[in-house]
């Protein structure tokens, strides 16, 4: 049989492509393309970095590409465009790839895209970048820091501005450093389906190297991970792919096994199976979410885990049900946000982020935020949750909260981080900033109904 070969830059190229010109996340783009394509290991491995390292990078890219180009990026054709971005990429850093081959490669994809009279244009622009990229004229950190910050470590200078009118420089610089890091598992043992020496004991059998969490006993990260429904731990249900973060809601929330609970915006259903897990399935969890897909990604983890005590059905969270209102001991509002805390995950999200955009998001949220609180019982919890680090959809929401709903109090959390990252311990809330690769950054308040 004739073996066919796939030329893995253009695949790349229409990868961008499709990012470029729909909605689409880029874990979900990769996904697509690798259904369709008989890829080697090795093969998914080198388009994945590509495609991530030249999203991450793109403002940096767009910055040399305009010191070594007569033409401009807002010029360019975008194809062009493209591939100059992720050929620049590979000689900055990825250091098994020599400049020659990218640069060569790139001809051959211009080419291959019928044009021919760009070819050479491409040639120089790379040539150029490659004899100079040792010495590079980036902006000086002591004439503006928002513009340094904006293009060492390629995030939109209004947000860097936006980020800085909440936290200290030092600050800012941690947060988007570890945004171009390159993310790790983060699994929860599920003990409802066997031990943690059963789980430790099946990732070995895979082959995966396993190291422990930061924050919670029953959190390992996981290095060398293919396809994570491949692994037989999966398959048997022996954890839950959540980040510490994201299992901190479950340990500050604290349920009994006897209590009701309402999960409002539950999907992919991290934190109902943890509850769930925590209550040994008793009590009952009432696990909700907006969209017939998300529901049934809810449905298909408790499923695999041994979930027993969830009730799951499709509800908006902004409008109430009036049969759970004054019946609920511990409400969970893991409201829609910017997402800000997970930018190492989801590059992209630096880039479709507006101010506009998290106006419309702080209304929603208060609207959740306001209808969920009508169904916890006097004495009973209210849990808000985000996984972004902006101030404004995290603690001014909750002062807001409080203002208007003089019959919630703060429930102090006393949970010590190893790492001393809770930025507003006395505030009654917690803030973790995603520094260090400890955890992503994330946002937990925790109220209780006096009256």
């Amino acid at each position: 049989m004739e073996m066919i070969t796939i030329n893995l830059r253009n695949v790349c190229l229409k990868i961008l492509e499709e990012l470029e010109t729909s909605n689409i996340f880029i874990n979900d783009a990769l996904e697509g393309h690798f259904n369709m394509l008989t890829l080697t290991q090795q093969e998914k491995a080198f388009i994945n970095r590509v495609i991530y390292g030249t999203v991450e990078y793109e403002i940096k890219i767009d910055y040399i590409i305009n010191q070594f180009s007569k033409v401009k990026t807002n010029k360019l054709k975008k194809p062009i465009l493209l591939i100059l971005r992720m050929s620049i990429y590979q000689m900055l850093f990825m250091e098994h790839v020599p400049h020659s081959a990218a640069i060569d490669e790139s001809v051959k994809l211009v080419k291959k895209r019928k044009m021919v009279n760009l070819a050479g244009f491409v040639n120089g622009v790379l040539r150029n970048v490659s004899r100079n990229i040792a010495s590079i004229n980036y902006p000086n950190e002591d004439i503006s820091k928002s513009e340094y910050l904006s293009i060492m470590y390629s995030f939109p200078k209004w947000l860097v501005e936006y980020l800085l009118e909440q936290y200290d420089y030092i600050i800012v610089r941690e947060i988007l450093e570890d945004s171009l890091k390159i993310p790790r598992l983060c699994i929860r043992h599920n003990a409802i389906k066997g031990s943690r020496d059963e789980l430790l004991k099946s990732l070995a059998e895979d082959q995966l190297i396993v190291s422990e969490g930061h924050l919670l006993p029953y959190a390992y990260y996981l290095e060398g991970v293919g396809a994570i429904k491949n692994l037989k731990a999966f398959q048997k249900g022996l954890f839950q792919v959540q980040d510490e973060s994201s299992m901190l809601v479950g340990e500050i929330a604290g349920p009994k096994d006897s209590d009701v609970i309402l999960d409002v915006c539950a999907a992919p259903g991290g934190k109902t199976t943890h509850l769930a897990q925590m209550m040994h399935n008793n009590g009952k969890i009432y696990s909700r979410d907006l969209s017939d897909r998300k529901i049934l990604k809810i449905k298909e983890n408790c499923s695999r885990l041994g979930i027993a005590n969830v009730e799951i059905s499709k509800q908006d969270a902004t409008v109430s049900d009036l049969d759970l209102e004054n019946k609920v001991d511990i409400v969970l509002t893991d409201v829609p946000c910017s997402g800000l805390g997970i930018i190492k995950k989801k590059p992209d999200i630096k880039y479709n982020v507006s101010l506009e955009g998290i106006s419309s998001l702080i209304k929603v949220q208060r609207e959740i935020l306001n209808v969920a609180s009508k169904y916890v019982k006097i004495g009973g919890v209210l849990i808000y949750s985000t996984c972004t680090i902006n101030n404004w959809e995290n603690g001014k929401n909750i002062e807001w909260f409080l203002d208007n709903n003089s019959n919630y109090e703060l429930i102090p959390i006393d949970y010590e981080l190893k790492n001393g990252l809770n930025t507003a311990k006395d505030k009654g809330f917690l803030q973790l900033l995603p520094i260090n690769e400890v955890s992503d950054g994330f946002f937990i308040a925790k109220m209780k109904r006096m009256a």
